[in-house]
């Protein structure tokens, strides 16, 4: 995630700034593997945080190309396993995010079909293997989009802008947030984390959902 196109700047709102310190590290457009390719990942290393919060999944999926790309059944659980060993060296105790959903909403039942669903499932499967907390933000996300409805959903990612012969047409972007999404999307990562670890709602403030108009 990134602070303008990710939830960051909506969860860290939250946060009591007396009691903690949140960086992120975060860098939009990478996967479990290429993240610790480019080098990112000895970054939060050596940041040694008492708590850390893992998601990867979207850059992960077949099409991405072979520097990004893993598979779900194999190497992006292995990737996730290797950060939770490593993150553990260093005293840190680990968090597991799901992927949030794309907003695409299906023709033909108005529902989502999400292409992370496998993604999800294994970051679920490695945080009981490994009995890391995980916050379940594919579900959630898939429940509140649904929930809202295509054409208000739309309101939660920026305006992408195409050119069609000489026009410049302007369409919702599903897959990445804007300022609103992010605030939202965040503000539920908050709620979910303090319900799965309990011990971390003291650092932040009372939780306000910021409301979709």
């Amino acid at each position: 995630m990134t602070f303008n196109k990710g939830w960051g700047t909506g969860f860290t709102a939250q946060l009591n700034q007396d009691m903690t310190v949140c960086v992120n590290l975060a860098q939009g457009g990478r996967s479990s593997k290429s993240y610790r390719d480019e080098g990112y990942w000895s970054k939060v290393l050596e940041e040694k945080p008492d708590w850390l919060i893992i998601q990867f999944g979207h850059n992960d999926r077949p099409g991405k190309g072979p520097k990004l790309e893993s598979d779900p059944q194999t190497t992006f659980p292995d990737n996730l396993e290797r950060f939770i060993d490593e993150a553990r060296d260093i005293n840190a105790k680990p968090v597991l995010v799901t992927p949030l959903t794309k907003r695409y909403f299906s023709t033909e039942d108005d529902k989502i079909h999400s292409d992370l669903s496998l993604y999800a499932e294994a970051t679920k499967r490695i945080g009981i293997k490994k009995q890391v907390p995980v916050i379940d933000l594919h579900t959630k996300s898939i429940q509140l989009f649904e929930m809202l409805g295509r054409r208000t959903s739309f309101l939660f990612g920026p305006q992408k802008e195409q050119k069609v012969g000489k026009e410049k047409l302007t369409h919702p972007d599903l897959t990445h947030l804007n300022e609103l999404g992010g605030q939202i999307i965040g503000t539920i990562v908050v709620e979910e984390l303090v319900h799965v670890v309990p011990e971390m709602e003291k650092l932040f403030l009372e939780i306000k959902m910021p409301v979709v108009e």
